[in-house]
């Protein structure tokens, strides 16, 4: 084997959780090697699409770990937009709308006043709903939160520009799908037609990460679930001012579907408003993107229809994504259990773009053995453990 197929770290998943970690370790002088199944930057996996909005604000229960981590996030990304010369990170708002009784809203206003003065900034009465937002269907008990503080991302041309980075920097980037993992002091990698040596080895697979769990021995089941995307064009007598029309992302908790529901406004296919829906769980990840869920999209044709009034009758199109959701809805983020050597970055459970900065830069200092900035004592994979959990 040539010295060419050895290095200092091996990263396996090419999406936002490896590209991040790739370029960082690159930069930091260790010999990098990106493995990806598909040639990257690609349209598979929970990293593709056009856009991501990210708030600050959140309807879920929080840590104070995950709060340090989402707000470091947000100012990296501010950051990285100066670094650039091209637009990939746009102010924008985030507005959670719900009853004040529900405990997606009630998590949202917990959220909002641990941050001065967001909560006496940001929260709207119903009315203040309907006289700022005309263009939403507002039910007469529901009450919202605006967060000015979000941001929208431009995924593609992130990851983009995370990889040109990389190999500008020295990276080497290698398609092809992982077969075996063989552990020790040197961790050997084999693909289809390639074997590669490394001392250590970061996974951020996102979908395909249970065989791969698997092959390290690890009894850890992700679970995969299929999410389809609707794009809505938006009615030409709301758009007053073209490319100047804005409208925040919308959020809302469906008690009949236990999940969020939430639109996003963007601009790759003209002014939309992209709409997501959660569907069938357990998917292939090979197959997720020729999945036809007819009640899926019947769903989110009849929210569309019914919570906004500035949009086209029918969607533009269809699209379908996939997430990975760990056991309990956090990341799992550290070492092997038996191999310090191998770092585990998956199960990103939907918050894994948004919070890729502050992620990445946790399985780095795990890398450089460093103490990672923030406890990450409730990420880490054994707190899954019955038993045995890991069977090498």
């Amino acid at each position: 084997m040539s010295d060419m197929d050895s290095y200092d770290v091996v990263v396996i998943g090419g999406g936002i959780i490896g590209s991040f970690t790739a370029l960082k370790l690159i930069k930091s002088g260790r010999k990098t090697l990106l493995i990806d199944q598909f040639p990257i930057p690609h349209s598979n996996g929970s990293s593709k699409g056009h856009s991501r909005g990210v708030e600050q604000i959140t309807g879920f229960p929080e840590t104070e770990t995950f709060k340090q981590m989402k707000d470091d996030s947000l100012n990296s990304w501010h950051r990285l937009q100066q670094h650039t010369k091209k637009t990939i990170v746009i102010p924008h708002k985030g507005l959670h709308i719900g009853s004040p009784n529900e405990n997606y809203m009630t998590n949202v206003l917990k959220s909002a006043k641990k941050y001065p003065d967001y909560y006496e900034r940001m929260f709207k009465s119903n009315s203040e709903l309907r006289q700022q937002f005309p263009q939403i269907n507002i039910a007469d008990y529901y009450v919202g939160l605006l967060d000015d503080t979000a941001v929208r991302l431009l995924a593609d041309e992130i990851l983009k520009y995370l990889l040109a980075m990389f190999v500008d920097y020295g990276g080497i980037v290698h398609t092809g799908t992982v077969s075996h993992i063989t552990t020790g002091d040197i961790v050997t990698i084999s693909t289809q037609n390639n074997q590669f040596t490394s001392k250590k080895i970061v996974i951020a697979t996102g979908p395909w990460s249970n065989c791969i769990l698997k092959d390290l021995g690890l009894e850890v089941y992700l679970e995969t679930q299929h999410v389809m995307l609707g794009y809505w064009k938006i009615k030409q007598s709301e758009l007053t001012l073209g490319k100047d029309f804005s409208f925040p992302s919308v959020m809302e908790w469906s008690d009949r579907d236990d999940t969020v529901l939430w639109s996003n406004f963007t601009t790759e296919h003209g002014p939309c408003m992209k709409i997501a829906h959660v569907g069938e769980k357990n998917v292939d990840p090979n197959k997720f993107s020729s999945l036809e869920d007819k009640d899926l999209k019947f769903k989110i044709e009849a929210h569309a229809k019914a919570k906004f009034n500035h949009l086209e009758e029918l969607p533009l199109f269809m699209e379908n994504c996939i997430y990975s959701h760990s056991q309990d809805r956090k990341f799992i983020i550290g070492h092997h259990p038996k191999c310090s050597n191998i770092i585990l970055g998956v199960g990103m459970s939907g918050k894994g773009f948004g919070l890729s900065p502050a992620i990445s830069d946790v399985i780095c200092d795990l890398i450089c053995d460093r103490s990672p900035k923030y406890d990450i004592s409730e990420f880490r994979v054994n707190r899954f453990s019955k038993g045995d959990l890991c069977k090498m």
